[in-house]
């Protein structure tokens, strides 16, 4: 009479423990890194030169000047592109494709 779990041979037995180990090694590395590798929140934190006060601390009113420059520059680019898009574009069609119906 058959059990009810089906005995794995040995070469199975192998590669499925070897593949775990792997596994294993693998969260292992990665839990290290995370509790050991990760830097702090202070290290973590990064600005522009500009941005910081001569004490190292973040200056939020210069970093809202910086971004509001930035959207400036994106807010023009953005209206050069809806005024090129917003007139006729020119199309020179030098070769027709073939198999269309015009054939």
């Amino acid at each position: 009479m058959h059990s009810a779990t089906p005995e794995n041979n040995p070469r199975e037995r192998s590669y499925l423990n070897t593949v775990l180990t792997v596994i294993a090694l693998l969260l292992a590395v990665i839990a290290f890194d995370l509790v050991v590798g990760s830097p702090g929140p202070v290290a973590a934190m990064a600005a522009e030169p500009g941005a910081t006060t001569g004490a190292g601390h973040v200056n939020p009113a210069a970093q809202r000047q910086e971004m509001l420059v930035e959207l400036r520059k994106i807010n023009s680019r953005l209206g050069d592109i809806n005024s090129m898009l917003g007139r006729a574009i020119e199309v020179e069609v030098v070769r027709m494709p073939s198999g269309g119906s015009g054939d």
